[in-house]
Parts: C-alpha cells; sequence; structure tokens
C-alpha cells in the first residue's frame, strides 16, 4: 500500500472501531432467523456496500478501483482495474488494504481473491 493509501485504510478502520464502541450492541445483527441463502445474500449486500463506500472511493485516489463480483462460501471475489492492474503492490493492496477492511466490518469474510 502507498504511505496515504495506508492511511487512510488505518483511518477508516480506527473510525469503525470508534462507532462500535459508541453504538455497543446496537451494530450486531441478529441473522438466527435467516436461512444459509438468505445469509449469503445479507452478506454480499453488506460487501458490496463497503466496496462502494470505503474500498473504491480509497483506490479511485490512486487511478486504481476494485469492483465486487460475488460472494460466495465465505470467500468475496473482486475485480480490480485501472492503476492496480499490473500495480507491484497489488497483493498488498489486496491483503492488508481490501481483506483487512471487509473482515473487520464483516466477520464472516475468511479470504478475498481477485477475478479477471
Amino acid at each position: 500500500l502507498s504511505p496515504s493509501l495506508k492511511t487512510i485504510v488505518q483511518t477508516q478502520v480506527s473510525e469503525a472501531k470508534a462507532e462500535w464502541v459508541q453504538c455497543g450492541d446496537n451494530l450486531m445483527v441478529n441473522r438466527s432467523s435467516y436461512d444459509h441463502d438468505m445469509d449469503e445474500d445479507f452478506t454480499a449486500e453488506r460487501i458490496f456496500d463497503l466496496t462502494e463506500t470505503k474500498i473504491r472511493p480509497i483506490l479511485n485516489e490512486d487511478g486504481g478501483d476494485c469492483v465486487f463480483v460475488a460472494y460466495e462460501d465465505r470467500i468475496v471475489y473482486v475485480r480490480l482495474m485501472g492503476a492496480c492492474r499490473g500495480c507491484p503492490f497489488v497483493e498488498k493492496t489486496l491483503l492488508n488494504g481490501i481483506a483487512l477492511l471487509l473482515a473487520h466490518h464483516i466477520p464472516e469474510v475468511k479470504f478475498v481473491s481477485t477475478v479477471f
């Protein structure tokens, strides 16, 4: 991650932690009534929203982009585009940026993979 991108991700994770502390249990979602498919749909919606509101704007600042493709069996599939393609730091961006941010906000996420 570039130093500015790393700072932005760290700031957003810190803000999310502060928000969780402020709201306490209100951020927890009781999904015990969902079946497996509905649970995955709900998680996919949360991933899409987070990708659109947090991840894409950060990557866009450096000329990159990321599109949510799918969520299946706790794995998130994204397509990296723009400056991200061919960037020597793309693996760090994926693991230390995108995967960390998604896992922080959505504990169901266990792995993030790119598709072309």
